[in-house]
């Protein structure tokens, strides 16, 4: 199914939205005005969540175009239009004057970027929201016709929005659970490498959770983190899973780049950003000695864990390209370490005090385990 992955790659819009918590990120990177930064694209908030920190630079990669045609949208519209255009667009996910605002960005956009979102700006101007969209967006429209069709499982949802309590919101996913998760067509979905390249996870990923995540298998491990997730957070400071229950986010549980009052720092910062398509490998062989004091590699060992050599090869670029005590954060869907090359496993100082728990790992739930350390 790898095929249908590298497809999806190529120029899908496979994430909508990041799903790496940014309040766990900037807790431990501790950016600053001397902070160079390198990090992966995905869906870019949270690169413009760390401007909010003023780094002196970001370098943010991703191999699929479509990826970073989102972001460089959201820049473009950061730079060149109103807070409440950004919100529309993003927040709400519908906007009804789509075609002229792209032609007032087109200045704004690369070539690539500008045709991108020429053929798609129906992802803002129908009935459905922007998040609605793109692979992952598949999943959360399943969910939304799923909700129309069901009362009682629509009702459940509702109530769950509302809670007023953490207690009352947990009992409530255990019954939502019992009515979405255990069942034949969840369990084969769950299951389904088709499925799961819709969500953005390869091959790799999925037998990465069945040899080193404890739960063993991708089905278990979804169920159990969501389980934990909304024992844990509350979902109205919860905007990774409001967003997916809702379609859309609320000025009051959103990413902090669509909130009012960060607007116009953002506007000043991100000029700051420089996107590059490409692989990750080559933008760190392109990239000069000493070039970054933060790199961010999201799930990247993960796609290549059982590619030891490809490991080494990354990690001896990552050492020549980093700054003398740079700050390195990646997350996986493994556990532990174990995966990982002795290299990178003992040429960091993992600070696992600050990463332990499933709290620690953020709201989202996706993910066995944060890594963060300082490079020696």
């Amino acid at each position: 199914m790898n095929f249908l992955f590298k497809y999806f790659v190529k120029d899908q819009l496979i994430f909508n939205s990041s799903w790496e918590d940014p309040a766990i990120d900037r807790k431990l990177l501790e950016l600053n005005t001397e902070s160079d930064v390198l990090t992966i694209t995905s869906a870019g908030d949270n690169i413009l969540d760390y401007l909010l920190d003023s780094p002196s630079s970001i370098t943010s990669v991703d191999l699929n175009p479509a990826q970073n045609a989102l972001a460089e949208l959201k820049i473009a519209t950061i730079k060149n239009t109103s807070y409440d255009t950004l919100f529309d667009l993003f927040g709400y996910g519908q906007y009804d004057k789509i075609e002229p605002l792209f032609d007032n960005l087109k200045s704004q956009l690369s070539p690539t970027s500008y045709n991108f979102w020429k053929k798609r700006k129906h992802y803002f101007s129908s009935k459905l929201p922007f998040y609605h969209y793109g692979t992952s967006g598949l999943i959360a429209r399943g969910f939304y016709y799923h909700l129309k069709l069901n009362k009682k499982l629509r009702s459940k949802v509702n109530e769950m929005v509302n809670c007023s309590t953490l207690e009352e919101q947990y009992l409530l996913h255990l019954e939502l659970e019992n009515l979405l998760f255990h069942n034949i067509i969840a369990k084969f979905l769950l299951k389904n490498k088709f499925m799961l390249s819709f969500l953005g996870i390869p091959d790799a990923q999925a037998k990465l959770v069945e040899v080193h995540n404890d739960y063993h298998n991708m089905y278990d491990f979804i169920v159990g983190s969501l389980r934990t997730v909304f024992k844990e957070f509350p979902l109205s400071q919860n905007y990774f899973w409001y967003l997916y229950i809702k379609g859309q986010y609320s000025k009051e549980t959103c990413p902090n780049y669509l909130k009012e009052e960060n607007f116009e720092l953002l506007r000043q910062n991100v000029s700051k950003v420089n996107l590059v398509t490409d692989t990750f490998f080559n933008q760190l062989k392109n990239s000069p000695d000493n070039s970054y004091s933060h790199i961010i590699l999201l799930d990247h060992f993960d796609w290549f864990w059982e590619d030891r050599e490809t490991q080494l090869k990354v990690w001896v670029e990552i050492k020549r390209v980093a700054k003398p005590k740079a700050k390195i954060l990646f997350r996986s869907a493994a556990s532990n370490r174990e995966y990982l090359i002795p290299e990178i496993r003992n040429e960091i100082d993992y600070r696992d005090d600050l990463t332990s728990g499933f709290t620690n790992r953020g709201r989202v739930g996706t993910y066995g385990s944060v890594n963060f350390g300082v490079m020696r």
